[in-house]
């Protein structure tokens, strides 16, 4: 194959070899590598570390195959450019990349202004990757790639898109600010809920309108080649399919957020969304609380209830209380809120545990406030745990 390849490109015009080379190489440097327990790999010699040179390896290799399909005039037009990206990173098995978001991407190769070699993007790595190659080359971008948060500027709170990688429906939550943690009058509030303190959001996301459901994380498992986790006795066999799923630990939430294009929530993006531009309400929908508004110990459902059985808060999210405990991406510290940043914090850099939030179908109606956050190591399988997702865009 590396024959063939080699004269393919041999016999390409100058732009197209100039596209491919591009390719190949940046989809090396802007691939975030995870470990087994969903934590990015860091290495200040990425060329030295065996376990990224192997998966650069893979990556070049699948790159060069995907290329060498590809009739040369094909690889000037960056739509197609997009499709070869594409598929070698699926055939390299690569299931970490979509939309990175907050996620840092080392530059071994490059500097930026004040010795920084870590950067942040916001578009999906296919494109990227795609966009750079393109103007490297010297081809005619025009429309086909646009920064998500000039479109995501003109959008209202609460709007609501599906997401083609998992089929599930999500919401966009406008930047803002607010205050995060117990309300005042709180008698029912604990102490890792104070101070109560003011926190940006820097940047709009999209957060999944409800929990991921036993159908799209079947889905998902199908694709990836995954398993499902052992069904609770309240869903047996899975057979309730517009449940959320449970039994799911922090690990499994991470991967399945990555292969649908996103991450999960930060803590503080969880309780900004959760409130839905409200201050000063117990729980997302106001001061009081009923069956009616959630599912929560001692209702009529015995475990978890469909997604979205009860009504969305004030921008249309569902079950931000009940029904399931959800992931979040940080760290718990039962003091952080103490020492937390104003913009976009993101808990300890390390810990034990981590943060799940919501409350669930067994708990009590004071696991519900929107300001309650309890811990979990993030190994555990909870029959009352599950997550949602954030994405920086909705295709």
């Amino acid at each position: 194959m590396a024959g063939d390849v080699s004269a393919t490109i041999g016999s390409m015009p100058e732009k197209e070899r100039r596209a491919h080379g591009a390719v190949r190489k940046l989809i090396t440097e802007f691939v975030l590598l995870y470990d087994a327990n969903g934590e990015p790999i860091r290495s200040e010699h990425p060329d030295r570390d065996p376990a990224i040179r192997k998966v650069r390896a893979r990556l070049h290799q699948a790159v060069d195959e995907e290329m060498d399909r590809m009739p040369a005039k094909d690889l000037g037009n960056p739509g197609k450019l997009e499709q070869a990206v594409r598929g070698a990173l699926r055939k390299a098995r690569v299931k970490t990349v979509g939309d990175l978001g907050k996620g840092e991407i080392y530059l071994p190769d490059l500097t930026l202004p004040g010795g920084k070699k870590v950067v942040r993007f916001t578009l999906p790595v296919y494109k990227l990757v795609t966009a750079l190659a393109a103007l490297l080359a010297g081809l005619k971008l025009k429309e086909w790639i646009r920064a998500p948060q000039l479109a995501g500027s003109r959008l209202q709170a609460g709007t609501v898109r599906r997401n083609a990688s998992d089929g599930l429906e999500y919401v966009w939550i406008p930047p803002g600010t607010f205050l995060m943690g117990a309300v005042p009058g709180d008698d029912q509030a604990l102490r890792n809920e104070r101070p109560r303190h003011r926190v940006r959001i820097s940047k709009g996301f999209w957060l999944g309108r409800g929990p991921v459901t036993v159908a799209t994380y079947k889905r998902y498992v199908a694709e990836a080649g995954r398993e499902m986790p052992e069904a609770p006795e309240f869903n047996q066999n899975w057979d309730k399919a517009d449940h959320p799923v449970v039994r799911v630990n922090w690990g499994d939430a991470q991967k399945y957020s990555r292969w649908s294009g996103g991450r999960l929530p930060t803590e503080a993006e969880w309780e900004y969304a959760a409130r839905g531009g409200k201050e000063g309400w117990r729980y997302p929908w106001g001061d009081g609380i009923s069956h009616e508004n959630a599912n929560y110990g001692g209702s009529k459902w015995k475990g978890t209830s469909p997604v979205g059985s009860c009504p969305p808060n004030t921008w249309g999210l569902y079950d931000m209380a009940g029904n399931v405990w959800e992931w979040v991406a940080d760290w718990y510290g039962e003091d952080f809120y103490g020492e937390s940043v104003e913009a976009d914090p993101i808990g300890p850099e390390r810990g034990e545990s981590k943060v799940v939030r919501g409350g669930s179908c067994y708990g009590s109606a004071r696991d519900l406030r929107a300001a309650g956050r309890v811990r979990d190591r993030p190994g555990e399988r909870g029959d009352f745990v599950g997550f949602r997702c954030a994405r920086e865009v909705v295709p």
